[in-house]
C-alpha cells in the first residue's frame, strides 16, 4: 500500500515537472504564430487565429540565422576538441606522472571545476 502511494506521489512529482517545463514552451510556439497585437494581448490568447506563418520567413530573412547557426557550430566544436585534448594530458599527467606541487595543482584544478557556472555567467557575458 505505502508502495503505490509513493509511486504515486512520485509520478505527481513528475508530472507537475513536466508542466513546468511544456506549458512556457507550448506558449512560445503559440506565440510564434501570432501577430504583434495578439502577442502582447492581456489575457493571452493561446490558440491563435489566425495563424500566422510568416513569421518565421520574415525571421530567416531579416536575420542571418544561418550565419548564427555555422558560428555557433564551429565555437562548440572547437571547443569541445580543445577541452578534449587539453583535458586528456592534464589527466594523463595528474595519473602517471610525479612532480612537486602536483597535489596543490590538482586541488585548485578540483577547485574550479566545483564553481559553479551560475557565478561565472556574468564574467562571462
Amino acid at each position: 500500500m505505502i508502495w503505490h502511494v509513493r509511486k504515486a506521489l512520485a509520478y505527481g512529482i513528475v508530472v507537475v515537472g513536466a508542466c513546468c517545463v511544456l506549458v512556457p514552451f507550448t506558449y512560445m510556439v503559440s506565440s510564434s504564430l501570432k501577430t504583434m497585437l495578439q502577442a502582447v494581448r492581456v489575457p493571452p490568447v493561446w490558440i491563435p487565429r489566425p495563424i500566422v506563418w510568416r513569421n518565421y520567413v520574415d525571421i530567416w530573412q531579416q536575420v542571418p540565422l544561418g550565419r548564427v547557426l555555422l558560428n555557433s557550430m564551429k565555437i562548440s566544436t572547437l571547443v569541445t576538441l580543445g577541452q578534449l585534448f587539453s583535458c586528456s594530458l592534464a589527466g594523463f599527467a595528474f595519473a602517471r606522472l610525479t612532480f612537486r606541487g602536483r597535489n596543490l595543482l590538482f586541488m585548485a584544478v578540483l577547485a574550479t571545476l566545483m564553481v559553479p557556472g551560475q557565478v561565472t555567467l556574468i564574467p562571462t557575458f
